[in-house]
């Protein structure tokens, strides 16, 4: 398994193509440019976050919702998050089971490179953090996993619930021209992976933003 960071797997101890037309908002790139795209990682020695516990040590929401590359509904209230380890207070926070807790200025940032089809924002409260912060729910999942030259693991074909999907993930391939205009999404075949184009790693490092270090993955 990948090690080190947070990328290709969560634990509860280190965290766990279709063509389209543009959205309002969105910036596009030109059909001659070639995108590069990278594995998004926790920087070091930042906070940790995770969904609150109630009082009784159980989750209050369903801890994988948000990982699962659909819309979230019928929430009444501000998600909650606890800080399960002190550290660098970051804008952009991948969470134990997978979401994703992003400043006001990090969403802002979002917003204008990533369409309304791509991911939703939902409020959220970060116990004793301050300002506004909110969970950037990723909507855009692409099958590009280029499972020949990537290295994986695979889980065998009896696998009652994940017959020969992969169970880890040392070396991401991607196919490239899969992904269209997306820039920042996860793996159909792999979602504890977020990928990040270089046009958003670009925004991103431009805005003064924190939180990831971006690793070139093969293309």
């Amino acid at each position: 398994m990948r090690s080190g960071k947070l990328g290709g797997i969560f634990t509860i101890q280190t965290l766990a193509i279709c063509l389209r037309l543009p959205h309002q908002g969105q910036t596009t790139m030109g059909s001659s440019e070639r995108l590069e795209y990278f594995d998004t990682l926790p920087s070091d020695n930042c906070w940790i976050l995770g969904p609150h516990k109630s009082a009784d040590d159980q989750y209050e929401s369903d801890v994988w919702a948000f990982s699962r590359c659909q819309r979230v509904t019928k929430v009444l209230r501000p998600l909650q998050f606890d800080v399960d380890q002190q550290g660098e207070v970051t804008d952009f926070n991948a969470t134990v089971f997978g979401a994703i807790v992003v400043s006001e200025r990090c969403k802002e940032m979002i917003r204008g490179v990533c369409g309304p089809a791509d991911i939703e924002f939902l409020a959220a409260d970060v116990s004793g953090a301050i300002g506004r912060w909110h969970v950037a729910n990723l909507l855009a999942c692409v099958d590009c996993l280029d499972h020949t030259l990537s290295k994986i693991r695979y889980y065998d074909e009896q696998h009652p619930r994940k017959p020969g999907k992969p169970r880890s993930v040392e070396r991401i391939v991607l196919r490239s021209h899969l992904i269209a205009e997306r820039h920042l999404f996860r793996l159909a075949d792999w979602p504890c992976t977020v990928i990040a184009s270089d046009f958003f790693k670009s925004r991103f490092e431009s805005e003064g933003l924190t939180g990831i270090e971006f690793h070139l993955v093969s293309s």
